[in-house]
This record gives structure tokens, C-alpha cells and sequence, in this order.
């Protein structure tokens, strides 16, 4: 019965898609020179690193993992 990990799938891919916006304005945010930010500068930077990672592998799993796993853009795994 493949009901359970069809279910982590849809789930997976709603919140992939919820949370890319979500990463793109944090990464506003913490990029903005006028927001006053009580972080340490250390801590600061672990966020922007971290956010820019998030935003990299939810673009590539909705630009080119779920189009290529609904059969568009097939012949790019191919190759």
C-alpha cells in the first residue's frame, strides 16, 4: 500500500512550495542595510548562508525535480 509515502510526497512538495517565498523574504530581510538587526554578526551570517542554501534546493526541486518527475524536461536526467 504506497498510500503513506504518497502522502510524504504531497506533503513534501506542498511545503516546498509554501516555504519558497518564505525564503526568498528572509533573505530580504536579513540582506536590507537599513533593518536594524540585534544579531551577532556570527550568527547573522550562519542565517544568510543557511537561508541561501534553503532557497537554492527548494528552486531546483520546483524547477527541475518536480517537472522532471511529471515527465517535462526528461531528457536532461537522461543526459
Amino acid at each position: 500500500d504506497n498510500t503513506v509515502a504518497l502522502s510524504f510526497i504531497i506533503t513534501g512538495d506542498v511545503l516546498m512550495y509554501a516555504t519558497l517565498p518564505l525564503h526568498a523574504r528572509l533573505l530580504y530581510v536579513l540582506l536590507r542595510p537599513t533593518s536594524s538587526k540585534d544579531l551577532d554578526a556570527s550568527f547573522h551570517t550562519l542565517m544568510i548562508n543557511t537561508t541561501i542554501v534553503n532557497l537554492l534546493f527548494s528552486l531546483d526541486c520546483c524547477l527541475i525535480l518536480e517537472p522532471s518527475a511529471s515527465g517535462v524536461f526528461f531528457e536532461f536526467f537522461e543526459v
